[in-house]
């Protein structure tokens, strides 16, 4: 610092500038004005240059001297200054630093204790809401040891018919509820007129549904009425359960009021809250089993909602009968086939119960179906063949056993094929268990195909083919279509008997011209061309 200061005065032009501002002349500069600018300079706490400048003082005789002494000396004073203002605006500014960091500090614990006083109160709050759970609990545990009091005397001659009332009125849902079941195990008719209150005007809809579940074991005579009348509660739940309940009760007075209520919605089927109501009420008219449902349920075959017809063709199944059997057949000839990758689901169902009702009427649309190549329907359609057309089918199905021309139309697929062989197996025709057997001898089953052809052999087998199944046993290796011919063969009624000595069956041909003489003309439909 002082060799900073030292170079600054030493500079002619910063010492005449000095000299002129601080008005110092070498005739009227007084050693003790010099002598007190040096004093100025060491209280600064420049000591070294102080010394300095009274030691250049002392031995001045000339004025020039003095002047020039005056003059470094003012300078002196004159940078100090300007050092102390420097000094100044430093320590403004790292005033200005404290006061922001104090500030920061103040907002700081400000913060801190805004967020012990949550703490606290969160803290306060908890145990409050604790203490308050813990009440809870205990309340319920007593209306709890109510209701097994009430349970385990429930079935006995003191039954607490007020105590359980005044459970089920319990504004706690889940008591409520509870003090229903045990009511809905008693079925006790005293207990209707509070069940009938909470079923139609609870505010909650689980206790109302429980109220209508409940109603439906009480048996008094106005729980139907009262059933009838949940059908239309806006929660589709609710009414879901009073349809149910009218279903079990088997009345078919109850039907009107179904239709009535599958008839009143209104929303859309892709709406699966409505979509819910709308299947328990097709549901509960199908566990009713009435004719007078099916017009109803032949029009919501054609709703958009896959769901929807596969309720209403379920319903229809359980009526399944001749009436039934032309409006299938007739909704079955508007609509499209499926392509192939489509799901036909609802048309499978649609012949399942064709082949139930045995419409006759139904073949000229299940026949074209054979054909499709969607898998799915040509399954169906074989299944449903021999029920639609009868001893007909047998040659529409041998027509069908193709095998590598199935096989190749189906992409490689033996699923359409194990359909018509489980077929032939229904028609019981001897034609069939010809053509079955010409599968088994070919010597190269699939395995997809053993346990389907086993299976039909074991329903169309007869004496007049033991020939072929003789032969067939014969060519097939061990496995279980060979055990299973072996079987057929073992029976008393076919004209074989087995050769220890050869270790095979052998064929009594007489007694095979016997029962081929005694077979009918067209057995089975299919003749006797085996």
């Amino acid at each position: 610092m002082e060799l900073h200061i030292e170079g600054f005065l030493g500079s002619a032009a910063v010492r005449r500038s000095v000299g002129r501002r601080a008005g110092i002349q070498a005739e009227a500069a007084p050693r003790r004005s010099i002598l007190g600018t040096i004093d100025a300079v060491a209280a600064y706490g420049f000591a070294k240059p102080a010394r300095l400048l009274r030691r250049a003082v002392r031995p001045a005789r000339r004025p020039g001297r003095l002047n020039r002494v005056a003059r470094m000396a003012a300078g002196f004073c004159c940078a100090l200054a300007a050092l102390g203002c420097g000094q100044d605006d430093r320590e403004a500014e790292k005033r200005r630093e404290r006061d922001r960091l104090l500030l920061e500090i103040g907002e700081l614990r400000a913060r801190i204790a805004q967020l012990e006083r949550s703490e606290a109160e969160r803290t306060e709050r908890i145990e409050r809401l604790a203490a308050e759970l813990a009440e809870e609990k205990n309340t319920k545990s007593e209306l709890a040891r109510e209701l097994d009091r009430i349970s385990a005397r429930s079935m006995g001659d003191k039954f607490d018919v007020d105590g359980l009332m005044a459970l089920m009125r319990n504004p706690d849902p889940e008591i409520s509820r509870s003090a229903i079941f045990i009511a809905r195990k008693t079925g006790d008719e005293r207990l209707f007129h509070a069940l009938a209150t909470l079923a139609r005007g609870d505010r909650d809809p689980n206790v109302r549904r429980a109220a209508a579940e409940a109603l439906g074991n009480i048996p008094h005579p106005d729980a139907r009425k009262a059933l009838v009348d949940i059908l239309f509660d806006p929660v589709p739940s609710v009414a879901s359960t009073a349809a149910y309940g009218l279903a079990s009760s088997r009345d078919p007075d109850t039907v009107p009021q179904l239709l009535r209520a599958l008839n009143s919605i209104k929303t859309p089927d892709t709406k699966t809250a409505a979509s819910e109501a709308r299947a328990a009420f097709i549901d509960a008219l199908g566990r009713l089993g009435d004719r007078r449902a099916v017009p109803a349920l032949i029009e919501h075959l054609n709703s958009p909602n896959e769901s929807i017809r596969m309720s209403a063709l379920g319903a229809l199944r359980n009526m399944a009968d001749e009436s039934v059997g032309p409006a299938i057949t007739a909704w079955l000839k508007s609509q499209p086939q499926p392509k192939a990758g489509e799901s036909a689901a609802v048309h499978a169902a649609a012949l399942q119960i064709l082949a139930a009702a045995g419409d006759r009427s139904a073949g000229p649309v299940v026949i074209p179906m054979l054909e499709s190549q969607n898998s799915q329907l040509a399954e169906a359609a074989c299944a449903a063949l021999h029920r639609v057309c009868g001893p007909s089918s047998v040659d529409m199905l041998l027509r069908a056993l193709k095998r590598e021309q199935v096989v190749e139309a189906r992409g490689g697929s033996y699923q359409y094929l194990s359909a018509v062989i489980r077929a032939l197996g229904q028609t019981g025709s001897p034609k069939a268990a010809s053509a079955l057997l010409d599968i088994a001898s070919s010597g190269h089953v699939p395995a997809q195909l053993a346990g389907e052809l086993a299976a039909a052999l074991r329903s169309v087998a007869h004496p007049a083919v033991s020939d072929k199944l003789v032969e067939a046993h014969a060519k097939l290796k061990e496995g279980r279509l060979k055990a299973e011919i072996q079987r057929i063969l073992s029976s008393e009624e076919y004209p074989v008997k087995y050769d220890e000595a050869s270790k095979a069956y052998k064929l009594d041909a007489e007694a095979l011209r016997k029962i081929r003489d005694a077979l009918p003309k067209d057995p089975g439909g299919g003749g006797q061309d085996f």
